[in-house]
């Protein structure tokens, strides 16, 4: 098994956060030099990033369960709309709210703690080495049939009786400030974004329809990813 991606979103305060995505020198050293910036190069990185995207996703809503940031989580990625003419310089909106807001305005918290809360705008920032709270992962490939394996953790969220405390806040913001990350690195290309879309209304529906388990995960992640893929990437298999 070796790695191709690794991937990890930090946090630096509450509503402020980065996507850090590399991949490893041993998934680049097949391709010669040359070729790295070859237009089918591209599109399977791009196949592969999408499919960690789905894998993360998958993850965070099978964990998040019946916790209203969940619910949350779901409107945003079929309702999300991003504005690809905002340029990145220092900082992104990507929400105007952290993603439970919605939510928290319809519990038990009442409006004023809501907007207290989670009511800030949601950023996506430049990466600047670790933050205080962080979700970590890797995406390698298993032989002999090169099966998608996820790694995943977190780091920063408490000890003993706080450990996961914050975690469904920070998880929901942590899966749209990915997609968003995902569309605005590719949004020079509208087949990319589309693409994006429907991979995350794939894992929606995936789990709205209870199909996502502990174990078939990955399987269900790259099985989006592949079937919506606007993209020849038979080149890597060459």
């Amino acid at each position: 098994m070796f790695t191709l991606i690794n991937l990890s979103i930090d946090f630096y305060d509450e509503s402020t956060g980065a996507i850090n995505m590399a991949w490893t020198k041993e998934a680049l050293s097949p391709i010669p030099a040359a070729e790295k910036g070859h237009p089918k190069w591209t599109n399977e990185q791009r196949y592969f990033e999408t499919g960690l995207f789905a894998c993360y996703t998958l993850r965070h809503l099978r964990n998040l369960g019946n916790h209203p940031a969940g619910d949350a989580l779901i409107e945003e990625l079929k309702n999300w709309e991003y504005s690809t003419k905002e340029s990145f310089h220092e900082s992104i909106v990507i929400l105007p709210h952290h993603v439970i807001f919605s939510a928290a305005l319809t519990s038990k918290i009442i409006s004023q703690e809501a907007k207290k809360r989670y009511g800030k705008p949601l950023y996506l920032v430049k990466y600047n080495g670790n933050g205080k709270r962080r979700f970590t992962g890797s995406l390698s490939l298993r032989p002999p049939n090169n099966a998608g394996v996820f790694l995943h953790k977190t780091k920063g969220f408490g000890l003993g009786i706080l450990l996961g405390k914050d975690i469904p806040q920070y998880s929901a913001n942590s899966v749209i400030l990915f997609f968003a990350y995902l569309v605005h690195s590719n949004s020079s290309d509208s087949k990319y974004v589309q693409y994006i879309k429907s991979v995350a209304l794939d894992c929606v529906d995936a789990y709205q329809n209870r199909r996502v388990t502990t174990s078939n995960q990955e399987k269900l992640a790259f099985s989006f990813a592949h079937a919506n893929i606007p993209y020849d990437i038979k080149w890597m298999n060459r």
